[in-house]
C-alpha cells in the first residue's frame, strides 16, 4: 500500500513539471537580440518605396536592348560638296542600356550621294559599320542624347570603280520622345569624317534623320 502511494506521488510531481519547449512561440521584434534576422522595414506599414529617377523606366536599370530604324538625308561638306550632291540615307542601330543614361551600340548605315558632274564622277554609296557610345539626359518628356562612334566606311575607289575600306568617326546629337513603354520617336543629326588619304580625298558629310526606337521586352 505504501509503495503504491509513493508511486502515485512521484507520478503526480512528474506530470506537474512544465515540458521543455512548451513555453509557446517566440515573437521577434526589432529590439530583440536576433532582430537582425527580421527586416524591420517590412514591419513598417508607412514605409514608402524608393524614389525612381524621372524619365527612367524600371527596366532601364539593368541591361536592356533597343533597336532603331532611321532614315533621312546626307549633305556633303567642304571638298566633298564640290563633287557630290545631297541624297538619302538609311540606318539601323542596336543599343544596349548599361545604365539609365548610357548605352553602347552598333550601327550599319547606307549613305547615297549623287554626282554633281556625272561626266566626271560616278554616284557614290557609302556603307558605314560602326560602334558607338550614347549618353542620354532628361528634359521633360524628351531624352536628349549625344553620340560618338568609330568604325569602317566602305566607299568607291575613284580610279578603278572598286570598293575600298577606310576608317572614320562620327559625332551625333538628337532626342528621343517616348510614345509608349516600348516605342519612342527619334530625331537626330550626325557629322561623319572618313579618312581616305588626306586632303580632298577625305569624305565629310552631315546627316539628318527621323525614325523609331523599339525597346525589347
Amino acid at each position: 500500500m505504501l509503495k503504491s502511494h509513493a508511486l502515485f506521488v512521484l507520478l503526480s510531481l512528474a506530470l506537474s513539471r512544465p515540458l521543455a519547449g512548451a513555453q509557446g512561440p517566440t515573437v521577434l521584434t526589432p529590439d530583440s537580440p536576433c532582430g537582425g534576422a527580421v527586416d524591420s522595414e517590412l514591419m513598417d506599414p508607412d514605409r514608402q518605396p524608393a524614389p525612381q529617377e524621372p524619365g527612367v523606366a524600371a527596366e532601364d536599370r539593368g541591361p536592356v536592348l533597343y533597336l532603331a530604324v532611321l532614315t533621312g538625308g546626307s549633305w556633303p561638306v567642304a571638298s566633298m560638296n564640290v563633287i557630290y550632291d545631297p541624297s538619302f540615307q538609311a540606318m539601323a542601330r542596336g543599343e544596349l542600356a548599361v545604365s539609365p543614361n548610357l548605352r553602347l551600340g552598333a550601327q550599319v548605315s547606307f549613305h547615297s550621294f549623287d554626282a554633281e558632274r556625272p561626266g566626271e564622277a560616278d554616284n557614290e554609296g557609302v556603307v558605314n559599320l560602326a560602334l558607338f557610345g550614347k549618353a542620354l539626359g532628361d528634359v521633360g518628356p524628351y531624352r536628349p542624347f549625344a553620340l560618338l562612334g568609330v568604325g569602317a566606311y566602305v566607299s568607291k575607289e575613284k580610279e578603278t570603280g572598286g570598293r575600298r575600306w577606310d576608317g572614320g568617326m562620327q559625332f551625333g546629337a538628337g532626342f528621343e520622345l517616348p510614345l509608349s513603354e516600348y516605342l519612342s520617336a527619334v530625331a537626330g543629326t550626325g557629322l561623319h569624317l572618313v579618312y581616305r588619304g588626306g586632303g580632298q580625298d577625305d569624305y565629310l558629310w552631315l546627316d539628318g534623320y527621323l525614325g523609331f526606337l523599339f525597346r525589347q521586352p
